[in-house]
């Protein structure tokens, strides 16, 4: 099966296929750039079980767990049993640092799609300092190998942070990545907490640091080398948010993606009819943000990756310029450009 192209027609018809279920905003790390509220929620078993009955009756295909960490949650195995068991094709975010002997087994029996690993050093003193977890590397390393020996897929991100850069400059988490056959993933973009908390961004990665750990990558090069000889003038974003997919967070509340607090609805209380168009609505309140804001005007904005729900959390405000990303994308264009 062709999971992209299937999701990609999904986007055309306008079919709710993907969802995600934040199964817990608690977690085992206090990572320094982490943007999950300071009150922290976890949702009922038995809500869970109705939000998977009520996914599966839209006709939803897709569905990602997320946390905090999904793994901590208290009745996981089950939860993932019975929503394999409705044949959902299922995805796992997760930091990778706990997994019981039980759903270890259950994962061999019924591998998911792929369980999406972060990883926030790539050594125990790094891992340590970064989520303030002593023993975290040495179980993250563990779990990874459980996976790999045992054909289940994964796949790696590293966070590009103030802490993490460098590691990363000296290609320390790819050589992790080739230990497994992987690829890496890389994002440096890091974001206030969900309750508009700012602390966070203070781990940013400077620019200057982006920009080379960028050059220091002969694909990363190629990437944006393409990109910017591919800037478009688009008159929207395309986002399939409230179109084709939608999150649930641990309080219940729907929205067309799990970083765009601005809009949210009650997945339970409400019928399927009034929640799909409640989150078509907010799609469309989204693009019009982006519409009427500077950044739909900017020539640069195909390269800087600015949304409305970003804008939210950096101000409180869904249509201000994001200054961080604005630098980033110029340097960006400066530095790749072919002349």
């Amino acid at each position: 099966m062709n999971h992209d192209s299937l999701k990609e027609k999904a986007l055309q018809r306008e079919y709710l296929i993907t969802a995600s279920i934040e199964l817990t905003q608690y977690c085992n790390f206090k990572c320094l750039h982490c943007y999950c509220p300071s009150n922290k929620v976890c949702m009922d078993y038995n809500d869970v079980i109705a939000c998977i009955d009520k996914l599966y009756s839209m006709g939803v295909l897709y569905l990602t767990f997320t946390g905090g960490e999904a793994f901590l949650y208290k009745r996981f195995d089950e939860i993932y049993t019975y929503a394999k068991n409705k044949g959902f094709i299922i995805s796992i975010m997760s930091n990778l640092s706990y997994i019981t002997d039980v759903t270890k087994k259950i994962l061999i029996k019924y591998p998911p799609k792929v369980i999406m690993i972060t990883l926030y050093g790539t050594g125990a003193d790094e891992y340590a300092k970064f989520t303030i977890n002593k023993s975290a590397f040495k179980r993250v390393t563990e779990n990874i190998n459980f996976l790999y020996s045992n054909n289940i897929d994964f796949m790696l991100k590293a966070i590009i942070g103030k802490e993490t850069i460098p590691a990363a400059l000296e290609g320390k988490f790819d050589d992790i990545a080739r230990v497994y056959k992987k690829e890496i993933m890389y994002d440096a973009i890091i974001f206030p907490q969900k309750d508009l908390m700012r602390g966070k961004l203070s781990q940013r990665a400077s620019i200057d640091d982006i920009i080379n750990f960028d050059h220091s990558n002969p694909e990363t090069v190629s990437f944006w080398r393409k990109s910017i000889s591919n800037m478009t003038s688009q008159a929207c974003i395309k986002c399939g948010g409230g179109i084709n997919s939608l999150s649930i967070d641990a309080g219940g509340y729907a929205s067309i993606c799990s970083l765009y607090v601005e809009d949210k609805i009650s997945f339970l209380s409400n019928d399927e009819k009034t929640i799909i168009k409640y989150l078509k609505d907010s799609h469309n309140k989204m693009q019009s943000y982006y519409i009427n804001s500077k950044c739909s005007t900017c020539e640069k904005k195909s390269i800087c990756r600015w949304c409305a729900a970003y804008a939210n959390l950096e101000h409180g405000n869904s249509s201000e310029p994001i200054d961080f990303m604005c630098e980033l994308a110029q340097r960006r264009i400066s530095a790749f450009m072919e002349k």
